[in-house]
């Protein structure tokens, strides 16, 4: 199971965030990783839309400094990431970074930081 491609979104612990735009916000970081994976590495992409689970996983990070060390530790270890920011129109009083999708990727290719986040 480890070696399996998945899609994460990390989604901030630190927002108050109701069910249905939590929901939303997960799906931009699925779709959108997904989308940048079909523009950046299309072999990989298309591999993760051939398994027949298509894994999703959510977890969190504690703030927007552990969001962007996600973000960080996944760029340099060459995992396409998408970083979702809500536009702030319903809500957020103003445009907020909420989550980020992450992958495809196995969960043996996370960094560590990455792999000792909890789930959602």
């Amino acid at each position: 199971m480890d070696n399996e491609l998945r899609l994460y979104a990390v989604v901030r612990a630190d927002l108050v965030i109701p069910t249905g735009k939590l929901v939303a916000q997960t799906g931009h970081a699925y779709l959108g990783v997904l989308l940048q994976c079909l523009e950046e590495n299309p072999d990989l992409a298309d591999a993760y839309l051939r398994t027949k689970r298509q894994t999703k996983i959510c977890v969190t990070a504690k703030n927007l400094k552990a969001l962007e060390r996600v973000m960080r530790e996944c760029e340099e270890a060459g995992i396409v990431v998408h970083l979702v920011e809500d536009a702030g129109l319903t809500v957020f009083p103003k445009p907020t970074v909420t989550a980020l999708g992450l992958g495809p990727v196995s969960r043996n290719q996370l960094p560590p930081f990455v792999r000792r986040l909890q789930l959602r």
